[in-house]
């Protein structure tokens, strides 16, 4: 997938239709060379990058309850933090 604008001739669009408009669909726009012509293929509605992002599953799994810190990490970790954002329940 390209992340930036691509430019083509008329042939190579021609040779990879489907594969191009699926990229236009994905987010890329293409400029197309046709007969001296600059012409520029770009989706009808722009998205986010964050609202092309896939799901996936990397089998982890959190309960909830149970974050999975040991005590000690977990005081270590709230100390940390006490010392850089302050006591707990501070607001901005």
């Amino acid at each position: 997938m390209y992340t930036v604008d691509m430019a083509i001739q008329a042939t190579e669009l021609r040779k990879r239709l489907f594969q191009i408009l699926e990229e236009v669909s994905q987010g890329a726009s293409v400029d197309v060379s046709y007969k001296g012509t600059a012409l520029r293929i770009v989706p009808a509605e722009q998205s986010s990058r964050l609202g092309r992002l896939v799901v996936r599953d990397l089998g982890v799994v959190v309960k909830a309850g149970n974050s999975g810190w040991s005590a000690a990490a977990k005081a270590e970790w709230e100390a940390e933090g006490k010392k850089f954002y302050g006591r707990p329940g501070r607001t901005t």
